[in-house]
């Protein structure tokens, strides 16, 4: 268990009851705490359809800067964004 409470893998990934990593350790703020966007609920107040809305929009508006560090947070994000929805629609 990390400091914030969630239960962690030996990696210090975010995982759910079955071990399964919901959220990547570079992702988690230098407290340990998940991102804002998935502490708000999102996930558990809106649609899969508003959810795959909010994908489709992150891939058509791309990061003002284009360099490879932002791409690659940019693609952490979405793959823990797509782990968590399967997650949330697991349970």
């Amino acid at each position: 268990m990390n400091t914030k409470g969630y239960t962690v893998d030996k990696q210090g990934n975010v995982i759910n009851s079955s071990g399964q990593v919901v959220f990547e350790r570079n992702l988690l703020d230098r407290n340990g705490e998940i991102p804002e966007l998935f502490r708000a609920n999102l996930l558990r107040t809106e649609t899969e359809s508003d959810i795959s809305q909010l994908m489709n929009d992150l891939e058509e508006n791309p990061p003002i800067q284009d360099d490879d560090e932002d791409n690659a947070a940019i693609d952490m994000g979405r793959q823990s964004a797509e782990n968590a929805k399967k997650a949330a629609m697991a349970a």
